[in-house]
């Protein structure tokens, strides 16, 4: 089993558009989806781990959204992530590293070392 990942359409306004990835780990702490929906500039990065202890994805879990070529199109962001507190990105000019990332077709989801039968959220901001 590779885990669940759900996307859900969050909002649109004023041409930005906020996508909700729910994913839910299997026994070996892992996820994995494709989403063919995302495509734009990614303007801001949210990871929302679930905070019931019960479900609370392990300490420094990753996220990686890898594109046709392989590249993580979330830049590392999601390397480490905190499994009770929510972090975000926002892309600014000023750091090479979370530049604004244009995407288009399939992306590749993959979540790990989350612990089993864990959940957490990530929204993507874009604007297309």
């Amino acid at each position: 089993m590779a885990g669940t990942v759900t996307l859900t359409q969050k909002g649109w306004r004023d041409g930005l558009l906020c996508y909700s990835i729910a994913w839910l780990s299997d026994a070996s702490g892992n996820a994995t989806g494709t989403i063919s929906e995302i495509e734009g500039t990614i303007e801001r990065i949210v990871y929302l781990p679930n905070t019931d202890s019960s479900t609370q994805p392990d300490d420094n879990y990753d996220v990686t959204l890898l594109d046709e070529n392989g590249l993580d199109v979330l830049r590392g962001t999601g390397a480490n992530l905190d499994e009770t507190n929510a972090s975000q990105v926002v892309p600014t000019g000023g750091d090479a590293a979370v530049l604004p990332h244009a995407t288009c077709g399939l992306l590749a989801l993959a979540v790990s070392g989350a612990g089993a039968a864990n959940v957490g959220t990530i929204r993507l901001y874009f604007r297309r």
